[in-house]
């Protein structure tokens, strides 16, 4: 898989993904000699907090760009670059963390049942991801503005998963997880500068782009920009229409 991910705009621009992260530890609630996974680490800022709270954790991502950058950042701590796809653990975690990973997931049932294998019994996976309409209004006129040039294709594809909690509580119960928390929010991000929205778009919707080239991909972001002002620019700030999923399941046995 082709490794599109930018360290350092995600961590200059975007920082409101493990800034709201920090809010999720609550539920995670690292103990003192827990052993604890934090899938799809990033660039490690989650990861370095949970290590204040216990020394056995380890940070999987499947970028080996972002994990680069996590490894300089934090020299302590164990970073992996596996693929949670073929990660092959085995009753090993009491806890799996993961904040804003889920929804870039496909294949649910073989990534569930890879995270249900690495628990041990009783453990717990604890997670954030975006849920239904996430997104929705960026989404509907990026499509739109695609559709009008006709790249029809670009706009078809299916770049994100964002369920229903319904819907992924059934995943998980599939799975053999009991649901024990779940929630489902509106949160409203603000997006860092006067390219907020642009930089958004060609952090997390690079994919629509192939084949188009710079030009014609600015213009693009601008008809989305000019279209969506209305509703997600408030007071000199971009704002980003995002809906979250929060979930703890536990494996029984």
């Amino acid at each position: 898989m082709k490794d599109t991910w930018n360290p350092d705009l995600y961590k200059n621009n975007h920082s409101f993904v493990y800034d709201y992260g920090k809010d999720l530890l609550a539920l995670l609630d690292p103990k003192d000699g827990e052993v604890i996974l934090d899938l799809g680490c990033g660039t490690g800022e989650l990861t370095f907090e949970i290590s204040k709270k216990t020394r056995f954790i380890t940070g999987i991502d499947a970028s080996e760009k972002m994990l680069s950058k996590a490894k300089k950042s934090y020299p302590d701590i164990e970073f992996l670059n596996i693929d949670a796809l073929s990660m092959d653990y085995r009753n090993k975690f009491d806890k799996v963390f993961s904040n804003a990973v889920f929804h870039w997931i496909f294949e649910q049932e073989k990534f569930l049942k890879n995270i249900y294998n690495s628990l041990k019994p009783g453990g717990k996976l604890i997670f954030e991801m975006g849920g239904k309409d996430n997104t929705a209004v960026i989404m509907l006129n990026l499509k739109k503005a695609l559709i009008k040039r006709g790249f029809n294709k670009n706009a078809e594809k299916q770049v994100m998963f964002f369920p229903s909690v319904g819907e992924y509580s059934a995943l998980l119960e599939k799975t053999g997880f009991t649901v024990r928390y779940a929630l489902y929010f509106d949160r409203d991000t603000v997006l860092n500068g006067k390219d907020g929205l642009k930089n958004f778009i060609n952090m997390f919707h690079n994919s629509y782009f192939d084949d188009i080239d710079e030009n014609l991909r600015n213009e693009i972001i601008q008809e989305v920009e000019n279209n969506v002002k209305p509703v997600l620019y408030k007071d000199g700030v971009w704002y980003a229409d995002y809906k979250r999923l929060r979930i703890i399941a536990e494996k029984i046995i």
